[in-house]
């Protein structure tokens, strides 16, 4: 890769088929996993199990068209395939064909065809015993990553509508289920606790989640909660193993018939990481937080595939004489911009760092200094600009240059050197692949532009470690920011990774020419292999805690006796606690007006007076979440349902609280039911759904005309 196009020969977008069709062999047997691990851990209790299977179909097929792209063409070449398919199945959803049950279970069945496919192609190329060595590797990153996304104290739980009776939640997901059903119920994107005030943030994660909900009818609770994960979780671990295979392509110029073993090696540390997750104060471990977001990990899968049809796009201009054709001025001209403002409307931070790059790109690569190119880059930043406008103050934020209060201090020094770890780790492989020994080398590769990977990877990290260094966002959000320019380093080093194989290592052993430099990296790597396996055990070990421990909440139970309450996983829960079951009266009564005819959802909103203890006390271990339950419930906005003072806390500066004039101070639980009447009536409703509680008759819910 180089500022200007090479001589020589050239590679084109057939070569790239080949490794992505491992890629999706890879990645094919992770939906499936999770789809056995959530029936499997609900067990005793209701699950969507159809909806389930046809996420899991869906998830498939999107994942294994990739390895269906056209050997000619970059616009249809398996990267773009599986976004045109992606963008093609959430406009499907959107529509009203999604109404009908069987379109679900046709691209169901189209995902296992084409999995099937491509899994027959990867076999009869490699044989049965590697086909089935990549999908062991599948299965072993899926129990990493779905542990990670599913583990205890993380924002999703396998048990997680019943995890919110025992107040073991935090509120990421019962805010992103009131925003999706109020997108379901009136088109709006919102978190409907005080009317229909429109969220100022991205919301496109959760427009994408009520189009793949209502294609594979899903309660929008559940699909949030345990559903979403079966395509967002695999996208992400393909999406960094195909842009590490397209970009080894480009840069090792020549076809492999199949990836090498320090290929494989490098993308499975990006997955996992190189430090522990447990005990980890200065967040070195980028993974956990990846998986703890949905909209986080959406946008960095759909990052990496985007890198990865840049890097197709590249493949025909590598001749001298070649020059843009009318699809390659489109794609620039009017792919960058429509590229940047669908990661914008999923994580505006993603959008931020994949314009850093695209801005340096045309300052630093001459042949893209032309009008298709320029005229990219402007329509990108208007894009930018205007999403930024539309998109903030949902969060709070402040400018506070050079406060270093997200890690202890001692720690501030060695922060630069081992935080950006992956970037000083390229820089080192890049050198020794590159013959860069000196600083008269390096100013040489930077003139001819050899250096170009290495400059894109420190782009990213200088863009990302700016707004760390300057905002204060009152949380670890600045991780948003600072945590892509691992996985964009893993995945160079991947591309740029020497051949290296089992054969060779064992030749080089018995015959004892082995280096001292080989044996150190011999030790280093049965380390990491060791740090791989206690990552994934552990990180199990917590998914399968979470499933005692709301168990136990339910039983009445401490929590630390969670073992024992797992040991009954094969039986339906016999006893709950009091408490537990007569919140699980409210929450019915609630998820009772979700099943209301739609055309009377649109023209009703919910008040709960703060004397309704049973609701308003059902606090949970994540602040600020309360307040969320009813929307997410009742698929209804609420009027007057801003939390408690008692329970704000930090969460005021997230979670759309800024948009909202939340209480300064205690305030005794009145019902205001006559003002809630008044501001329904203002804001457009005809109809005030007033729930004040449960009582042995049943639900005390009155319907009020206006």
């Amino acid at each position: 890769m180089r500022s200007e196009p090479p001589d020589g020969y050239c590679v084109t977008p057939s070569h790239i088929r080949s490794p992505l069709q491992l890629v999706c062999t890879v990645a094919s047997p992770i939906p499936l996993l999770m789809l056995v691990t959530v029936v499997a851990l609900r067990h005793g209790f209701p699950t969507p199990t159809h909806s389930l299977v046809k996420m899991a179909g869906l998830s498939l097929l999107v994942l294994n068209v990739a390895g269906f792209g056209s050997k000619k063409r970059w616009m249809f070449s398996g990267p773009a395939l599986l976004l045109i398919t992606l963008i093609a199945v959430c406009l499907l959803g959107l529509s009203r064909v999604a109404s009908f049950p069987a379109v679900g279970w046709t691209i169901s069945c189209a995902g296992l065809f084409a999995s099937l496919v491509n899994l027959m192609a990867v076999g009869s190329r490699l044989g049965p015993l590697r086909a089935t060595s990549l999908l062991v590797l599948g299965l072993a990153l899926g129990a990493y990553a779905e542990s990670m996304y599913w583990r205890s104290g993380g924002e999703h739980l396998i048990l997680y509508p019943e995890a919110v009776l025992g107040g073991l939640v935090h509120a990421d997901v019962l805010q992103q289920t009131a925003i999706v059903n109020m997108i379901d119920t009136y088109g709006v994107a919102s978190t409907g606790l005080d009317g229909l005030v429109p969220l100022k943030y991205h919301n496109g994660s959760l427009w994408v989640a009520q189009s793949l909900r209502q294609l594979c009818e899903f309660r929008a609770l559940d699909f949030i909660a345990f559903g979403y994960g079966l395509l967002l979780v695999p996208l992400y671990v393909a999406g960094a193993f195909a842009c590490a295979a397209t970009l080894r392509v480009v840069v090792q110029r020549e076809k492999e018939s199949s990836p090498p073993l320090s290929y494989w090696i490098a993308c499975v540390l990006a997955v996992v990481g190189l430090f522990p997750f447990a005990v980890d104060p200065n967040h070195w471990n980028f993974n956990q937080g990846i998986l703890n977001s949905d909209s986080y990990l959406f946008a960095f899968g759909l990052s990496m595939w985007l890198i990865a049809i840049a890097a197709t796009f590249y493949l025909p201009l590598q001749g001298r004489t070649q020059t843009f054709s009318l699809a390659g001025k489109l794609g620039f001209s009017m792919g960058s911009p429509a590229a940047l403002a669908l990661v914008g409307f999923v994580k505006i931070s993603q959008a931020y760092l994949l314009l850093s790059l695209l801005l340096y790109l045309c300052w630093r690569v001459k042949w893209l200094r032309v009008w298709p190119a320029l005229l990219g880059v402007t329509l990108s930043l208007l894009v930018f600009a205007t999403q930024m406008h539309t998109e903030v103050g949902a969060v709070a934020a402040k400018f506070a240059p050079f406060r270093f209060d997200r890690i202890h201090p001692e720690w501030v020094p060695y922060f630069f050197i081992v935080y950006f770890l992956w970037a000083w780790l390229f820089l080192f492989l890049w050198a020794r692949v590159r013959n860069v020994r000196n600083l008269a080398d390096m100013l040489r590769t930077i003139h001819s532009g050899e250096s170009l990977p290495v400059e894109l990877v420190f782009v990213v990290v200088i863009a990302g470690v700016l707004p760390y260094l300057l905002m204060d966002f009152y949380s670890p959000a600045w991780k948003y920011f600072t945590e892509f320019h691992g996985i964009f380093a893993a995945v160079s080093i991947a591309a740029f990774i020497p051949r290296i194989e089992l054969s060779d290592l064992a030749a080089t052993l018995r015959n004892g020419q082995i280096s001292l430099a080989q044996c150190f990296g011999l030790i280093l790597a049965i380390a990491v292999c060791g740090h791989l396996f206690m990552t994934t055990e552990g990180s199990m070990y917590r998914m399968v805690k979470s499933i005692g421990e709301v168990r136990a909440a339910i039983a009445g139970a401490p929590l630390l006796e969670w073992r024992s309450q797992l040991l009954k996983i094969n039986r339906t829960p016999s006893r709950w606690d009091p408490t537990v079951e007569a919140r699980k009266n409210v929450l019915q009564c609630l998820e009772n007006l979700g099943h209301e005819q739609l055309e009377l959802r649109r023209t009703s909103a919910v008040y709960i007076p703060k004397t309704d203890r049973l609701y308003w006390d059902m606090r949970q271990v994540g602040i600020g979440a309360t307040p969320f339950i009813a929307p997410a419930e009742s698929g209804m906005a609420m009027i007057s349902g801003l939390p408690e003072f008692e329970d704000i806390g930090w969460a005021a500066t997230g979670w759309g609280y800024p948009q909202y004039k939340l209480p300064s101070s205690p305030e005794p639980p009145v019902d205001q039911t006559r003002e809630a009447l008044t501001k329904a009536r203002q804001s457009g409703f005809r109809f005030l759904w007033v729930l004040k509680g449960w009582s042995a008759a049943g639900c005390d819910l009155e319907k009020i005309a206006l």
